[in-house]
């Protein structure tokens, strides 16, 4: 009886359970469309980035994300992208790379995007 019992907990947990993949695709999409919302809104790219360099470090206590100047130290607790350190007290998880690797890629293309838009009120500004 307790086996038949725990063996019925056990599907309905797997049932109700996300990967860790999916979890964190639901993560970056929420990120993504963050920015984009607070972009269109016209909010800056610094308050954007901040936005999500807060996000980062609740959804990683110990996360620090810092300008990739130096080499990473410990690959299993630092993944170094798009000008970007992103060092944890941690070990990361594969899952956790990829998902700060798609971030950072976000960060890199908002300030693609700033910089390009600067360039383009400099432009007009000069006529």
């Amino acid at each position: 009886m307790l086996q038949r019992l725990i063996g019925t907990l056990e599907r309905l947990l797997r049932a109700g359970q996300q990967t860790a993949a999916e979890r964190k695709a639901g993560e970056f999409n929420e990120i993504l469309a963050e920015v984009l919302i607070g972009l269109r809104q016209g909010e800056s790219f610094d308050l954007a980035a901040l936005k999500v360099k807060a996000r980062l470090t609740q959804s990683y206590p110990g996360l620090a994300v810092l300008p990739a100047l130096l080499p990473q130290r410990d690959a299993l607790k630092s993944v170094q992208c798009f000008g970007l350190t992103f060092k944890s007290r941690h070990t990361l998880s594969a899952t956790d790379r990829r998902f700060l690797k798609a971030t950072a890629q976000i960060l890199h293309s908002a300030a693609e995007w700033q910089a390009a838009r600067s360039e383009d009120r400099r432009t007009l500004s000069a006529y």
